[in-house]
């Protein structure tokens, strides 16, 4: 693979990932669960009503990992 190929999968990845965390993250919140997210080195269990908040979470960057 070429490494543009490589960018191409790259970047298709991470949409689908962000795309599966959105349906994670509204699928809980119509259900009214919370969620188990990492913060600050620690898991915590965040509910339903900071969904908002958690958006974040679909976002590589803002989770810590890295993007290339």
């Amino acid at each position: 693979m070429t490494e543009q190929e490589i960018k191409a999968l790259y970047e298709a990845m991470t949409a689908g990932a962000k795309i599966a965390i959105a349906q994670a993250l509204e699928r809980h919140r119509k259900l009214g669960e919370s969620i188990a997210v990492w913060q600050d080195g620690k898991v915590v269990s965040e509910h339903h009503l900071k969904f908002g908040a958690l958006d974040r979470y679909s976002d590589p960057v803002a989770c810590g990992r890295p993007t290339a």
